[in-house]
């Protein structure tokens, strides 16, 4: 049995509600108008109720592998504590991840490791459903895992491009906001605070992921609807369509003895922390693991605007723009074009031990951008797929590599590029006027930018 404590000034973004599916048609019409109308079809009556719930920002809708459910007196608990209704627990129990689509604002799933860092897996936003995996049949052997992962409201890996560690002005923020969490020491320390920014003027800026629970009625065979069975493919399509990174890890898998092989014939020394980056960076260019880019102001990813006037005006940020940076993935169906991965604060699952054993970054820096150029040119030298809906890898994926000291000479560039050619970065510039673009930022100290070309002689052909 657990609990979690809710500030008092969010005590009113806690709550829960069961619904019927009128209550919700035209907000998940809004939002997804395909599943919308396959449920439509299915005309459920009011047996099939759903599980409305809200979330504040910071909060966590499953903690380290927990479900957390609101309470009416307004805090979050497990299915199994009494505050949690009879009837609340028999209708989420079907499932450890109850499916659940996301009605409004953004949520993040994330792990963290025994050395504290934070690995972001995904962000989804409104309309995206979640738990379809747990709905199929499992395999009958399963490994046991050592991390259990989290999905919190908004998004959890939301840092600050400028140094936020100044003591001083961290006790001026101390102080305004009547917390007592320590500066923080790295990015992933930092949603922690902005949490507690954000707990202390909830009552005046609000901010909550809304989440809509299926109840198990929902699952019951229903053999004479044929919208009953449209749904259920419609998840299993969700869950097919989730299955892409791992077929993309069997392509990557086997050409990667390829790679070690032309590696060893060029007599490069094997250094298994390029090779874990090399990979995590070719998931990100695939689109399935997250990189970071800058918030705009929709606040989808969490009260941004609200963080930003607190750097300003409390914590006394002078000289540099308070750009604000969350995990997002490189998609070309979307505005999302160019994503930044950071030696700095790396965000592979593999613990990067050797770093600290080379001479400087920029060593680092060359070296990797050697051992990824040979990848894609191992890549670039077969055939291009013809049976395959897509965009080809090589052609359509660029890797580019930024350092605070420019080796233009070996492909490094200025950090001042950055702001340059990204259009994402212009939308903060403009807002804060005078301000500079943080280019001598710990973040971009190493850097690596992942961005997709959107010519569509990339695409492949069916």
């Amino acid at each position: 049995m657990s609990k979690i404590k809710i500030a008092p000034e969010c005590k009113e973004l806690v709550w829960q509600k069961e619904v019927t599916w009128d209550k919700v048609r035209d907000k998940v019409m809004e939002i997804n108008p395909a599943l919308a109308s396959i449920i439509d079809e299915f005309s459920p009556s009011s047996k099939y109720t759903l599980i409305l719930a809200s979330y504040p920002f910071g909060t966590n809708i499953r903690n380290k592998g927990e479900l957390f459910l609101p309470t009416e007196q307004g805090q979050l608990a497990t299915l199994d504590e009494p505050s949690i209704s009879l009837s609340l627990r028999e209708n989420l129990s079907y499932s450890s991840s109850p499916l659940v689509l996301i009605l409004d604002k953004s949520v993040e799933i994330y792990v963290e490791t025994p050395e504290q860092r934070t690995i972001p897996l995904k962000l989804f936003r409104a309309g995206v459903t979640l738990g379809v995996w747990e709905l199929l049949k499992q395999v009958p052997v399963f490994l046991r895992r050592k991390w259990n992962w989290s999905i919190s409201a908004g998004a959890h890996t939301l840092f600050m491009l400028p140094k936020i560690m100044d003591t001083a002005s961290h006790r001026k923020l101390q102080t305004a906001y009547h917390t007592r969490i320590h500066v923080p020491n790295n990015i992933f320390e930092q949603s922690s605070v902005f949490t507690e920014i954000f707990n202390h003027t909830a009552d005046k800026h609000p901010w909550a992921t809304q989440v809509l629970f299926f109840t198990k009625k929902w699952f019951e065979p229903h053999p004479k609807n044929i919208g009953w069975f449209k749904l259920q493919e419609y998840w299993a399509q969700e869950a097919w369509t989730q299955l892409h990174y791992w077929y993309n890890k069997i392509v990557l898998d086997f050409n990667w003895e390829v790679y070690m092989a032309e590696l060893v014939r060029r007599k490069i020394r094997l250094k298994p922390y390029y090779l874990d980056t090399v990979k995590h960076l070719i998931s990100i260019g695939c689109g399935v693991i997250p990189g970071f880019r800058p918030a705009d102001d929709s606040e989808q990813v969490g009260p941004t605007q609200t963080i930003q006037s607190a750097y300003v005006n409390d914590y006394g940020l002078k000289t540099y723009i308070p750009i604000l940076m969350y995990p997002d993935f490189l998609n070309p169906s979307s505005e999302v074009d160019m994503v930044y991965y950071s030696l700095q604060a790396p965000s592979l699952p593999e613990k990067p031990s050797e770093f600290g054993v080379y001479s400087s970054v920029l060593t680092v820096m060359r070296e990797l951008k050697e051992y990824m150029d040979i990848f894609l040119e191992i890549l670039d030298k077969w055939p291009k797929s013809q049976s395959l809906q897509g965009f080809d890898f090589v052609e359509s994926v660029k890797f580019e590599y930024f350092h605070i000291e420019a080796d233009e000479q070996n492909g490094i560039l200025h950090t001042s590029a950055i702001s340059e050619t990204d259009p994402a970065f212009s939308l903060d510039a403009k807002k804060y006027g005078k301000r500079k673009f943080p280019e001598n930022s710990p973040f971009f100290k190493g850097c690596i930018r992942i961005s997709f070309k959107t010519d569509s002689s990339h695409e492949l052909t069916t």
